[in-house]
Parts: structure tokens; sequence; C-alpha cells
């Protein structure tokens, strides 16, 4: 059988495995070490934990490859290749799923920051303005006041 580059057991192989575990490790080292990396909310927890696995998984592929050049062998095995096969198909799907999640979930922080602030600004402006307004015409009561403050909740 020919060889294919990147195949199991070959340089191209060895090659592919350490630039995904340098790669896997550099992402590790800058979430480890960013100061604002919020590590109290689950889904950065998971996509921390599959990262490591990532490199894990990279670090033993790349010595089982090793191995596989060292005693002369080629990892033609079914069974093998099944397991480099699901392994990889794995990882990428569990990393692929934590970053989406960390995504997700930093629109949302983004989004519901941006919707607390305009709600903030609305309210110190009716709360700064409005009894100054209110006691201005006709001494307006309390009632009056409270209806407004609803009416903004429903606007914003």
């Amino acid at each position: 059988m020919t060889d294919i580059q990147g195949m199991p057991g070959t340089k191209g192989s060895l090659l592919l495995r350490i630039i995904q575990f340098v790669f896997a490790g550099i992402a590790l080292c800058v979430m480890a070490t960013t100061r604002d990396f919020p590590m109290d909310v689950s889904s950065f927890r998971f996509l921390m934990v599959s990262v490591i696995i990532q490199c894990l998984w990279s670090l033993c592929m790349a010595g089982m490859d090793i191995f596989a050049m060292l005693v002369r062998r080629r990892l033609m095995n079914f069974s093998i290749l099944t397991l480099f096969a699901v392994g990889d198909g794995a990882t990428s799907s569990i990393l692929f799923a934590a970053s989406s999640g960390c995504a997700g979930v930093m629109f949302l922080i983004q989004h519901e920051l941006e919707t607390c602030w305009a709600a903030l600004h609305v309210w110190k402006t009716i709360v700064v303005n409005t009894p100054k307004t209110l006691n201005k015409r006709n001494n307006a009561s309390f009632d009056e006041y409270f209806d407004l403050l609803l009416l903004t909740d429903v606007i914003v």
C-alpha cells in the first residue's frame, strides 16, 4: 500500500501531531494566564478541559507515531486506524462544542451588558428628571409617578 501524507506512523503524521500539540498548548497557556478569563462560567471550564484533552490526545498520538517509526512498522491495522479516526473525531467535536459554547456565552454577556447599560441610562434619566417634572405640574401623585416608571419598563 502506498504511503499517504499524514498517515499514522509517518513523519508527516508526527509533524502534524506535534503542531497540534503546540497550538493546543499555546491556547491553554493563553487561557491560563489571561487575567480576565472567566473560570466561574461552566462553558469556559469545559473549554479549558477540552483543550487539555486535546493536548493529551495529540501527545499520545505523537508518541504512537514515534514508536511506529522506531520499530519501522506501519500502523495499517484496522483497529488502530479506527482508534485514530474516532479519537480525532471525538476530540475535535468536543473542542468545537466548547468553543461554540464560550462564543455563545460571550455574545449573551455582551448583549445583556448593552441592554443593562441602556436600561440603566433610561432609569437614571427618569428617576433624576421625573420627580422634578411631576412636582412642577399640579404636584403629581405617587400613582402617576409609578405608572410612568412601569411604562418605561415596558419600553425598555
